[in-house]
Parts: structure tokens; C-alpha cells; sequence
């Protein structure tokens, strides 16, 4: 059986989460450049789609998105387990991964494209991946137009018309509780790493360690935070399990999840279902289906309603349906959130086919 090739770069989230997950796993990798003719000509005609990460496999698949592909991965290569088969340690990491993902995602891309400092080796870093073979400055011109259509994303995520101070602020303090936990224990989960982790990894390795603006700050002022990324990014070997979560170091990031996340998501599937009502088992669904208000960082906002962090949060909530009646209340007592309500069935359910969401049949 031959190595997987990973296409990703350096400075993209959902790479940096896939590369922390295979180096964890222990799996054989060569990494492949995601060019622009890469794209064109083996990424889009295999995937569908023009995202990356894609991993090819030893068997010719070609496999796109890090959620669908860990979950692949998982069930291949079941040991060691990177996911938690506690049942409710499971749900705690599905809860993270939605809150890695889709919710670091507000700091990743403001930390990103607001520092004026970050842009030349952004532009200069999106020039060399996807034009390699031009001469340095065509690459630095390429690379500020190809950039761009990154940089317009804080429209729609929500986070334009949030103040910095409002912004710094809650950002301080979402850190503030990931040292403590870390304080406590190395990992999110307890003593080895996990898909929480990698999770993480994402908006932390591809985007707030790797930008000179805020990787300086994390370095100067959350040393323990940058330790806890580098034991998980590049481990010094694979992982030998997932370990049981510490809840009481746990709860003050799903408390984070529950008061801040899942009631933006929980108001999107009802937009959803309202969309989805004019059409019927098997309709693609798009990206977005227009826009709503949300409350971010303690700002009211507006922002997309984005559909496939509610295909996520399904996840969470068939892993919450999941659970005896027992587990479910030793669960949601250690919160003060309606958690049955804020994890209970959802409006719509989506799948996920051919690399695009899809209303679900039933």
C-alpha cells in the first residue's frame, strides 16, 4: 500500500486541522502543491468542488472536506481511535469540532485580513502556492487578486460591524479559558489528542500562528496555548488513543458553545427549513440562503445564513439523540444551557453527497 498525498497549504484552516489528524493517526503522506492547474486539472474534474484540503488515497480516491474525510479515515483505520467512543465524551468532541471550525473561523479571518501587516506575505503566500511557476512579483500581483476573494469573507461571517474593543475582548477571553483548561491537562480531552484538537488546530496552525499579527501576540502573552498547538500539529509520535475528557476543565468552552454558537444555528435551520419548503428530497443546497441577524461578540449583526455548519451540528444532534436518558441528563446538567433544546431534532436534515449538501429524503 503506498503513502495518501495531501493537498493543503501552510496558511489554510482546514489543512492545518486534516495535517494535525493524519500526523496524530500516524498515516503515510506525501504532500502534493494545490496550483492553480492543480485545481484544473485533477482537484475540480475528482472532487466536484475547488476546495482544499483533498486527499488522495493509495486507491485512487480522491476525498474532499476534513469532517467526511476523518470520518473515513476513522473507520478504515480504526486504531488508534482519534475520535472518543465514550458516548458522551463523543458528543463533547463533535461540539468542539462545529465550534473549531465554524466558530474560530470569526477570529481566524479578522486576525487575518484586518492587520495591514499580515497582507504583503499573505499576497505573497497565495502567489507562490497557486503560481509557482511565474517570477516573484507576478506571483506578489497573482497572489493579491487570488487573496481577495478570502479577504471578503468578514462580510459575510458576521464580524465587519463589531468594534475592535467588543472583538479584543471576547477573543481575550475565549483564550483565557482555553490556558486554563490547558492548565489542567495537555489536551482538550484529556490526556492525548483528539478531533477536538485538531479542530483547533485549524484557525490556530493555519491562520493565528502562521500571520504575523496575531502569532506574535499568542507567542508573547499565551505561551501555553502555542505548546499545547505544536504538541498537536507535529507530535513527537502518533497518538496512542483518545483519553476521557476532565469535565470540569471542558465546561467553560462547551458553555462558550452553547450560549454563543448553537443558538446562531439553531435560528439558521429555521431558515433553512423555510427555504427548503419550496423544495423537495434531493434539491442542492447552496452555501447560503440569505442573510439573518445574529449577536457575535456581544454585537448585534448580520451576517450569512450558512448552511453547512448546520449539516455539523446534525452530527451533534444525532449524537445527543443518541445517548440513553441517563447519559443525556448527566450531560446537560453540567450546563446551565437548554442543551436537550439547543441539541433536540432540527427543522430540516441535509446529507451530503458527491461532496455537496443536499436536502435529506427523510
Amino acid at each position: 500500500m503506498g503513502d495518501f498525498t495531501f493537498y493543503g497549504s501552510e496558511f489554510s484552516m482546514y489543512s492545518a486541522k486534516l495535517r494535525a489528524y493524519l500526523n496524530n493517526k500516524g498515516l503515510a503522506f506525501r504532500t502534493g502543491r494545490p496550483s492553480a492547474l492543480t485545481y484544473r486539472r485533477f482537484i475540480v474534474p475528482r472532487t466536484g468542488v475547488a476546495y482544499m484540503p483533498v486527499l488522495h488515497t493509495p486507491d485512487d480516491e480522491v476525498l474532499q472536506d476534513t469532517t467526511a474525510i476523518i470520518d473515513r479515515l476513522e473507520q478504515d483505520f480504526p486504531a488508534p481511535p482519534l475520535v472518543p467512543s465514550d458516548p458522551q465524551t463523543r458528543l463533547a468532541s463533535l461540539l468542539l469540532e462545529l465550534y473549531g471550525d465554524e466558530w474560530l473561523l470569526l477570529p481566524a479571518m479578522r486576525y487575518r485580513w484586518q492587520p495591514e501587516e499580515n497582507l504583503p506575505v499573505l499576497r505573497q503566500a497565495f502567489g507562490d502556492l497557486l503560481f509557482p511557476w511565474f517570477p516573484r512579483p507576478v506571483r506578489r500581483w497573482l497572489g493579491t487578486k487570488a487573496s481577495a476573494r478570502f479577504a471578503g469573507v468578514l462580510g459575510p461571517v458576521g464580524i465587519t460591524a463589531i468594534g475592535d474593543s467588543d472583538f479584543d475582548s471576547w477573543y481575550a477571553g475565549l483564550l483565557a479559558d482555553i490556558d486554563a483548561l490547558l492548565e489542567q491537562q495537555p489536551f482538550l480531552l484529556g490526556a492525548t489528542a483528539t478531533l477536538a484538537d485538531f479542530a483547533f488546530a485549524g484557525p490556530f496552525v493555519g491562520h493565528l500562528l502562521h500571520d504575523p499579527a496575531p502569532a506574535r501576540q499568542l507567542r508573547e502573552q499565551w505561551p501555553r496555548i502555542v505548546a499545547w498547538m505544536d504538541r498537536v500539529a507535529a507530535p513527537a509520535k502518533p497518538s496512542t488513543g483518545s483519553g476521557v475528557g476532565l469535565w470540569p476543565s471542558l465546561e467553560p468552552l462547551l458553555d462558550r458553545a452553547f450560549s454563543e454558537q448553537l443558538p446562531v444555528l439553531r435560528d439558521v435551520a429555521t431558515h433553512l427549513a423555510q427555504w427548503a419548503e419550496a423544495r423537495h428530497p434531493g434539491d442542492r443546497v447552496p452555501r447560503s440562503v440569505g442573510r439573518h441577524r445574529a449577536t457575535i461578540a456581544g454585537v448585534r449583526t448580520e451576517r450569512a445564513l450558512m448552511t453547512y455548519p448546520v449539516w455539523m451540528l446534525q452530527r451533534a444532534c444525532d449524537a445527543w439523540q443518541a445517548l440513553s436518558g441517563d447519559e443525556r441528563r448527566a450531560f446537560a446538567g453540567r450546563f446551565e444551557a437548554d442543551v436537550a433544546g439547543l441539541l433536540g431534532p432540527l427543522p430540516v436534515r441535509l446529507e451530503r453527497v458527491d461532496n455537496r449538501l443536499r436536502l435529506a429524503s427523510a
